[in-house]
């Protein structure tokens, strides 16, 4: 479901591509707001639909539950990296946060300039 959305929303963000060449600011906009979608739209495809990711997930999520640690140096270096990757995960769902609120309020941005010539 989310896909055909993505897909359709992809469309529409091109054909505003398309529409805004000759103004050089709506064009740097366009083009900045079609790469980060067109990347996320990519990374949420490939994350979906690649069975060697989901294979992944899976074996480590049944490794967790399991906590088969052969030595206590193992167990270490696995707390180690579940720290990185839990400060990472915090680090990346705070960004895009950030960045998915500028990207929604740039075009009140366009309604707080001053209009010129008035």
């Amino acid at each position: 479901m989310y896909m055909s959305y993505l897909s359709v929303h992809m469309v529409i963000m091109y054909m505003d591509l398309i529409e805004s060449f000759g103004n050089l600011e709506s064009m740097v906009e366009n083009i900045i707001d079609t790469t980060v979608a067109t990347a996320t739209y990519f990374f949420l495809f490939l994350f979906r639909f690649n069975k060697l990711i989901e294979r992944a997930i899976v074996t480590v999520k049944q490794e967790m539950t399991t906590c088969k640690f052969e030595t206590l140096e193992e167990m270490r270096l696995y707390l180690a990296y579940h720290n990185i990757s839990d400060k990472f995960g915090r680090y990346a769902i705070s960004t895009t946060l950030v960045i998915a609120t500028l990207w929604y309020l740039t075009p009140m941005l366009h309604l707080l300039k001053p209009q010129s010539g008035t």
